[in-house]
């Protein structure tokens, strides 16, 4: 970006690059870089099926290949001038320009990859001319197929994404529930709380503590003064084990 711009020109570019072509595939959850790995093992399944049949049967870590390719966008993979002409694919089309010049690619390189035994090291299939690359990515089949699948991808997330919508509003209308019947429950029992106030001071006296205490309130200062005088009060039995007895004649010491 430098090469042709100065530094606020191409900090304008890397932000357009991250956050409007790329959406997803630099931040931490990598969503955008999973669902474009998707797409490609898709498309060239779709597009070069003996291609992905031998690579899926050797365990070729084909998505983890790809990895670097997108993130840095050829950068590192592909010579100047072939990596130019993708990023004005790029800029023009989004991020499907560099699923089809992958696809394209191993499109290119399908003989050789059908004889091949060495299958691990895949950035020898990104060496080829940069014109054939490039009209390679750019042909009709190939477009298409890479329409058809990101659609059906589209419709995928749209239907997970309205899923996950009905679900948080079914919990946040649970919660609006629950918040409303504890609402209440406070209520009725501010409510009873109350009336229990109001009738005690309506019966006042001994009468009153008398049906207080009945109802399960409680007592008056008379009902607790004659309580506190009956318990002060010794009784028969409590002053005849009060009272200290001699200890028996064997226990008694010359």
């Amino acid at each position: 970006m430098l090469l042709h711009g100065d530094e606020a020109d191409a900090f304008a570019l890397l932000s357009a690059l991250c956050d409007c072509l790329m959406p997803g595939y630099h931040t931490p959850t990598m969503a955008g870089l999973h669902a474009g790995q998707q797409a490609f093992l898709s498309m060239l399944t779709e597009y070069v099926p003996r291609v992905a049949r031998k690579l899926l049967a050797n365990n070729v870590p084909v998505r983890e290949q790809l990895t670097s390719w997108l993130l840095c966008c050829y950068i590192d993979a592909l010579p100047l001038d072939a990596t130019l002409r993708v990023w004005d694919l790029l800029f023009l089309n989004g991020d499907v320009a560099l699923l089809r010049t992958a696809v394209a690619a191993f499109a290119l390189h399908e003989r050789v990859l059908l004889r091949s035994t060495e299958l691990f090291d895949l950035n020898g299939v990104l060496v080829c001319d940069a014109g054939e690359l490039i009209a390679a990515s750019l042909a009709p089949d190939l477009q298409r197929c890479a329409t058809d699948i990101l659609a059906a991808a589209a419709q995928v997330d749209a239907k997970r994404d309205e899923a996950q919508a009905a679900a948080a509003a079914q919990a946040a209308e649970l919660d609006w529930l629950r918040a409303g019947e504890c609402s209440s429950a406070d209520a009725n029992a501010a409510s009873a709380a109350d009336r229990g106030r109001d009738d005690f001071r309506s019966h006042g006296g001994a009468n009153g503590a008398a049906s207080s205490h009945q109802r399960g309130g409680l007592p008056n200062s008379s009902s607790l003064s004659f309580v506190a005088s009956r318990a002060c009060k010794p009784s028969a039995l409590s002053t005849s084990w009060s009272e200290p007895q001699p200890p028996p004649p064997w226990m008694v010491l010359d």
